[in-house]
């Protein structure tokens, strides 16, 4: 029931205040049996095991005592360094550090007593009992309280991860951390042989990428996820076949570089992209170095709709032109490019124009009107697999569509072909396409 005059959000956090402060009861009832129980435990052993009736309830006046001064020194520790999630290791030392405190303060206070209701030696005793205690106490909740936290083993998909590094660490908590998560670790593989058998948040490590057939079937996984940080392609290959012969699938974790700027989550888990499997990263060019030969100049991009074409617009702005002229034949593209650079998309402007590399008398007219002074040619296509079932579009645009722009740029100062490594050694319609606009630019 919500009370009357209280938002949902006030309802949450009053909901939530409650379990606070029913925790904080039930720790402070558990710290004060902890030390009423070791300064009785202390006593008992101290008269070795024979204790009578008022000394044991003078023991149990000082664990009271003690309880009591254990809070006073909580409450000034709390002060100076703050507080620590509950069963955290900084929390732990706190506690440790409070115990020993309020031990060596009783102590001090028994030790110039004529007549002392306990024997000296109980404070520090009976301290290192109830330190253990409340450990024991914080330790369980925070098992109780992560398993609470793990993914419904009913719902979510078994999963094995291949890496058991800081990255494959990361994502283990990520995963273990997360209730309506729809990944559970099921176990956990490695090269490393000083990690066999490390059992990570109960996950254990079952063995090396030998092994993957036989864990996939032991443990029911589904899934493996790659996140061995930094590794070359030669591994990420040899497990991703390796696993897709279980049946199982293949996902990765982006490496390090990527996740620089954030936290490991299970959002980051991914399917293996084509930079993964060759080892190679894109690269885009960097023209700030040639800024002062761009500088005021006139400069014309074909294909500046495209991937490569966009990039260098965006670049050559930040080099401060005279003019940039961006041309291709879609216009869709255009509209995009030009939204992302300037905010707006109103596509009447003189910057953009609209031109077919295959109509070669268009082309000569723009190269006579403009005048650009510099050229780079991006335009072309660069679908692989399309090209090899329509070969004469490649030959129509990248090869005939080259030596158009090249024909148009005779009194161009610069001309820069943007060309690609499949041209190097071509064994497709693309790379020998691409390789012959290289020798027509040649």
């Amino acid at each position: 029931m919500q009370l009357s005059g209280t938002s949902p959000s006030d309802s949450i956090r009053l909901g939530r205040s409650h379990r606070n402060l029913r925790l904080a009861g039930r720790l402070l009832a558990a710290d004060t049996l902890a030390w009423i129980a070791g300064f009785a435990v202390a006593a008992w052993v101290r008269f070795e095991f024979s204790l009578t009736g008022p000394a044991l309830a003078r023991a149990i006046g000082m664990g009271v005592v003690a309880a009591a001064a254990h809070v006073a020194v909580s409450a000034v520790r709390r002060n100076l360094s703050g507080r620590h999630p509950l069963g955290s290791v900084e929390e732990m030392q706190g506690l440790a550090n409070t115990a020993l405190t309020t031990g060596v303060l009783l102590l001090i206070a028994l030790v110039p007593m004529t007549s002392r209701p306990v024997p000296a030696s109980t404070p520090l005793v009976g301290a290192a009992i109830a330190l253990t205690v409340m450990l024991a106490t914080r330790l369980t909740y925070r098992s109780r309280s992560d398993r609470t936290l793990r993914p419904d083993a009913g719902r979510a998909e078994p999963v094995l991860l291949f890496g058991a590094g800081s990255a494959g660490q990361g994502l283990l908590r990520a995963m273990l951390s997360d209730p309506a998560g729809q990944f559970l670790p099921v176990g956990m593989l490695d090269d490393d042989p000083q990690k066999r058998h490390l059992s990570l948040a109960g996950v254990r490590v079952l063995g090396s990428r030998s092994d993957i057939d036989t864990v996939v079937r032991r443990t029911g996984a589904k899934m493996v996820i790659f996140s061995a940080a930094n590794a070359d392609s030669e591994l990420i290959n040899e497990v991703r076949e390796s696993t897709l012969k279980t049946g199982a699938t293949f996902k990765i974790l982006p490496s390090v570089r990527e996740l620089v700027d954030h936290r490991i989550t299970v959002s980051d888990v991914r399917d293996p992209d084509m930079a993964d499997l060759l080892g190679r990263r894109q690269v885009i060019g960097d023209l700030r170095d040639a800024e002062s030969q761009l500088r005021g100049r006139r400069i014309l991009v074909t294909g500046a709709g495209g991937s490569i074409g966009s990039e260098l617009c965006r670049q050559i702005m930040r080099a401060d032109p005279g003019e940039l002229m961006m041309l291709d034949r879609d216009e869709s593209a255009l509209h995009a490019l030009q939204l992302s650079m300037s905010g707006r998309a109103m596509l009447d402007s003189p910057e953009l124009i609209l031109a077919d590399l295959r109509d070669e008398e268009r082309i000569r007219r723009v190269m006579a009107e403009r005048r650009p002074d510099i050229v780079f040619h991006a335009a072309a296509l660069k679908h692989l697999t399309l090209l090899q079932r329509h070969p004469g579009e490649a030959v129509k645009t990248n090869v005939f569509g080259t030596q158009t722009v090249l024909n148009a740029c005779r009194d161009v100062a610069r001309f820069v072909n943007i060309s690609t490594d499949k041209a190097a050694d071509p064994v497709s319609v693309l790379g020998y396409s691409k390789r012959i606009t290289e020798r027509l630019t040649a």
